[in-house]
């Protein structure tokens, strides 16, 4: 028997590593025809869930009527042969007129179903037939289903593990299908030659009780009375729960740690994992002890944990110990501390309920493990959908956990004995839920302490969970509160200045303006371009506002980007931009039926490709097929552009995606806006039928931006392709992630970061001293750290170490020439060393970066007006009324006192007069007054104020009181 046990758990290990294996392919499988978003991963998981639950019903009945030894051979011969006909049949439905007439998000879903759903349905038939086989051979029947349950998820642990991070970089998609055909086909025959050899009448492999299994069944006392309709629903929920939290789980991870391949993977592998070791406890403990009793603690289990969720995501970015660990040990083991529990506890429910269908008639058992599957699978199959299209764009992550767990305490509740004790954790959860969805303070309070609800930071603007991307908008300097940087999960992926929203201010931005600009002079006017990825939409802006004759598409996949971009980015309703909510290789593709279909079709002279996320690469916008069909829509001189994230140091994508482009392109360039190799870069890649003048592009960079950009030459071009073995990239062959993964590990800031958001909070307790010694140290480790310089520029400046902030500032200028605020520090460092020419040097070229800088139009005015330049400083504040609330105040002293010097007091009496409404209480400003009404002979004005600030013991010169007829206090 225990030879039997194992080839059962050998065979469903294998089963289920081939589901993980097709469901992980299945995205490359079909992004050639429909790209790769939010829409076909849905419907792969979807159809992956719907096919299993399908499969898990007809596997069922398969099991109550055939015997296990006839129905296996064909079942595995059957899943083989759906395999193989996958390649064919989504070339078909990819050409199929009555799919492309659907709208998009209709036209993925209904390809991926008939594409997938056959060979799911048929490996979804598997698990009931040998769970079926193995109760009826098992002594111990809640182990060996615990097993089986643990055998199952480690198998398709292993297929996450090994497809994603092995067979992928390794091997073709097709060779791949090729392989995993071969062994499903094996499986087949190993089984049919045991068909054979077996005797029709032998009891191996048969559903015929031994007299070894007629035993007493401990727990059937406990769990009579449980209707069979009870375990569905509860099978369903247990479904349903750990996929809500596995989508969330993603969305939670890219906050910290962006979407890539270390966040998925260890998202997947660690839910899995979890599964197995909960299928097996579970298992167990529904053996060994009462079933009713150990459900009601799994139920209890699973609600608390995930109700801790939140709280716990939070505090992993608090720990030390993993900040010095590599970034992927960091990613896998906060998803561990974070998800692993919780989906421990939802492991453990399905044997727990297979377990309570034994008491009923041995001939229906294998319908009702079946059913049970299904309903498990179907519970899976909403919890994805429910999660992707409606819980995280309208609850966020934290509100949906929240429900989560509050269901799961109703199962809890019904599963539990019903006394009063039992219903007081229920109702805890349902205040934290009612509290998560309060709108303010203090009815939302308890649900903030618990991280249920995001915790808004002051310089937070806007955020949003949309079914894409964590938005959010904040800004990006508290001395420049207009300027706002747009952060998608955890990548700055765009800066605007609202005070100047044509400004571009990142350096790939200047070479895409320079690249652009050169081709409308050099050969054609600029009159069609598409960029694909809309985010802030400052170039796509500046695209339009510079060459207002052109018709300027945009593609951006994520709607509440756009809405983003409208709403908080400021940019105009009015706009000519025609932008497009959809994948970019979708977008490529419609421009092609378009082509197809008009003969007057205008071709692009640009299209840029700015889709790629941090880390997260769309690897069907990378492929030799996707740039060959930009190619057929650009004009003969048209140019592609592409910025991309590498470091020259490894380069793995980046000599790749060169390669590829040359096997397309006659003329390939690539641009670096670093000048250090070890660091991340963005470079751009520029691929066109005609030549470009490098020099050109830098000379126009340097001269308008203050900027240097750096070309890649031939040599080093031909050096970075060897060192790397640069291959092709192909639809059927296109390892982005892997390629990435040494730049990840080599350049990753994330956790130094968080260690200067330690330091931070140490500076608000004025330590700054050990500030300084801290920074430093992060920037001898990271010395491309922007951040880190900044942070210290203050520390230093809070500490009164003038002269090492003249240094420090000069290196950050050096590294970051279009940023003022080194500028900034550097004058007030100046300014406090006494050198009032050097500070009005450095307050000057901030200006110049940022005219828009009050704070620094006030300082530098007093000291124009200190040297007596009083028209400069006339100039810096002429339009003093459009000043922010803040520095206004102390705009208007400085006016004042300019009309003082200049002997307009009437006007300096109208500023004092316009600053004392703005600040009653500031008694400087009432004896400034006094001072003024002298000059202006209004002796009895003048006593007012005078007396004023001596009841509030504010202290006057002796010669005003004299002045006003009062009599100095001695």
């Amino acid at each position: 028997m225990n030879l039997q046990r194992n080839g059962i758990y050998i065979t469903v290990f294998i089963s289920s590593l081939a589901i993980m294996f097709l469901q992980l392919l299945a995205g490359r499988i079909v992004a050639p025809y429909l790209g790769q978003n939010l829409f076909t991963w849905s419907g792969i998981i979807a159809t992956t869930l719907a096919g299993i639950a399908i499969g898990n019903y007809l596997g069922g009945r398969i099991a109550d009527r055939y015997r296990a030894i006839n129905s296996i051979p064909l079942q595995f011969l059957i899943v083989a042969l759906c395999i193989l006909i996958i390649f064919p049949l989504n070339r078909v439905l990819g050409e199929a007129n009555f799919l492309k007439n659907l709208q998009w998000e209709w036209r993925i879903f209904t390809h991926i179903l008939l594409l997938f759903i056959p060979a799911f349905t048929a490996l979804g038939t598997i698990s009931p037939v040998l769970t079926r086989l193995l109760v009826s051979i098992s002594p111990a029947e809640g182990t060996s289903v615990g097993i089986f349950y643990f055998a199952s998820l480690l198998g398709s642990l292993v297929g996450t593990f090994l497809t994603g991070f092995y067979l992928i970089p390794m091997m073709s998609y097709p060779i791949l299908v090729g392989i995993s055909i071969a062994l499903l086909m094996m499986i087949s025959l190993v089984y049919g030659v045991v068909r054979f050899l077996v005797p029709s009448d032998s009891k191996v492999l048969s559903f015929e009780e031994g007299s070894d299994i007629k035993r007493e069944r401990k727990a059937l006392a406990s769990v009579e009375g449980i209707p069979f309709w009870k375990l569905l629903m509860a099978s369903f929920w247990a479904g349903a729960g750990i996929m809500i939290v596995e989508i969330v789980a993603g969305r939670i991870l890219a906050k910290n740690f962006g979407n890539s391949l270390y966040t998925w993977t260890s998202n997947i592998g660690v839910i899995l994992a979890g599964l197995s070791i909960g299928g097996y406890f579970g298992g167990y403990l529904s053996e060994h002890y009462n079933v009713r009793k150990v459900l009601t603690i799994f139920w209890f289990g699973s609600s608390i944990s995930v109700l801790l969720i939140p709280l716990v995501s939070v505090l992993c970015t608090t720990i030390p110990f993993l900040w010095n660990l590599s970034w992927s040990s960091q990613i896998l083991l906060s998803t561990i501390i974070i998800f692993g529990v919780a989906s421990v506890f939802f492991g453990a429910l399905p044997p727990a309920l297979v377990k309570l269908t034994s008491g009923g008639s041995e001939n229906e058992r294998g319908k009702r493990i079946g059913l049970l599957y299904a309903m498990n699978a179907i519970g899976g199959v909403l919890g994805v959908i429910f999660t992707a299209y409606i819980a995280i764009a309208n609850l966020g992550s934290a509100l949906t956990l929240v429900l989560v767990a509050f269901l799961s305490a109703g199962f809890f509740i019904w599963f539990s004995k019903r006394s009063m004790y039992a219903y007081i954790y229920p109702g805890l959860v349902l205040i934290l839920f009612l509290s998560a969805m309060a709108p303010r303070y203090p009815w939302d309070s308890l649900a903030l302490q618990l991280a249920l609800k995001p915790y808004r930071a002051e310089n937070v603007v806007y955020e949003k969970e949309s079914q894409y991307n964590y938005i959010l908008v904040k800004i990006a300097d508290v001395e420049r509160p207009y300027v706002l940087d747009l952060v998608l999960d955890k990548m700055i992926h765009n800066r605007k200045n609202l005070k100047e929203p044509l400004k571009l201010l990142y350096p790939y931005e200047f070479l895409l303006d320079a690249i652009v600009s050169q081709f409308d002079n050099k050969y054609s006017k600029l009159s069609k371009a598409l960029l694909l990825g809309g985010g802030g939409y400052t170039f796509c802006h500046y695209l339009e506002h510079t060459y207002p004759s052109a018709q300027i598409e945009v593609a951006e996949i994520d709607k509440e980007v756009t809405k983003t971009a409208f709403g908080v980015l400021g940019l105009p309703r009015d706009t000519k931009l025609k932008i497009y909510n959809q994948d970019a290789r979708n977008r490529v593709d419609d421009v092609l039926k378009e082509k197809a279909s008009n003969p007057n079709f205008e071709y692009y002279d640009v299209i840029i490709n700015d889709t790629f996320s941090d880390y997260s690469v769309p690897f069907h916008l990378t492929t030799k097929e996707f740039e060959e069909k930009v190619k057929s829509i650009l004009s003969p001189k048209g140019l592609y552009l592409c910025n991309i994230t590498d470091s020259l140091a490894v380069g793995g994508l980046l000599s790749s995606m060169v390669r590829t482009y040359r096997e397309v392109f006659p003329h390939i360039y690539v641009f670096r806006t670093q000048k250090d190799i070890n660091c991340r870069d963005t470079f751009v890649l520029v691929a066109s039928n005609v030549e470009i003048d490098k020099n050109e592009v830098v000379r126009y960079v340097k001269q308008k931006y203050m900027y240097d950009v750096y070309p890649l030459e031939e040599d080093e071009l031909e050096q970075l392709l060897e060192r790397n073995k640069a291959v092709i990239l192909t639809d059927s062959y296109a390892p982005v992630e892997n390629l990435l993964a040494p730049m990840v590990s080599l350049t990753e800031d994330t956790p130094y970061l968080r260690r200067l958001a330690k330091i931070a909070r140490k500076m608000e307790q004025d330590e700054n001293y050990s500030a300084i010694n801290d920074i430093t140290q992060i920037i001898q480790e990271r010395p491309n750290l922007n951040d880190g310089y900044f942070l210290l520029l203050e520390a230093l400046y809070r500490e009164g170490r003038y002269a090492e902030l003249v240094a420090w500032s000069k290196k950050t200028i050096e590294r970051m020439p279009s940023f003022p605020k080194g500028y900034v520090y550097l004058g007030n460092a100046y300014l406090n060393l006494g050198n009032i020419k050097s500070a009005i040097e450095a307050c000057s070229k901030a200006l110049e970066l940022d005219p828009n800088l009050e704070n620094v139009k006030v300082n530098l005015s007093t000291l124009y007006i200190q040297q007596k330049e009083l028209q400069k400083a006339e100039t810096l504040l002429s339009n003093v009324e459009q000043f922010s609330p803040k520095i206004k105040p102390s705009a208007l002293m400085n006016l004042a006192t300019l009309r003082y010097l200049q002997g307009n007091y009437n006007e300096a009496l109208a500023n004092l007069l316009e600053v004392e409404k703005l600040q009653p209480k500031n008694y400087d400003i009432k004896r400034q007054m006094a001072i003024v009404y002298l000059k202006l002979g209004d002796k009895e004005k003048a006593r007012e104020k005078v007396m004023e600030c001596l009841k509030n013991n504010v202290v006057v010169e002796k010669e005003i009181i004299e002045s006003v007829g009062l009599t100095p206090i001695k």
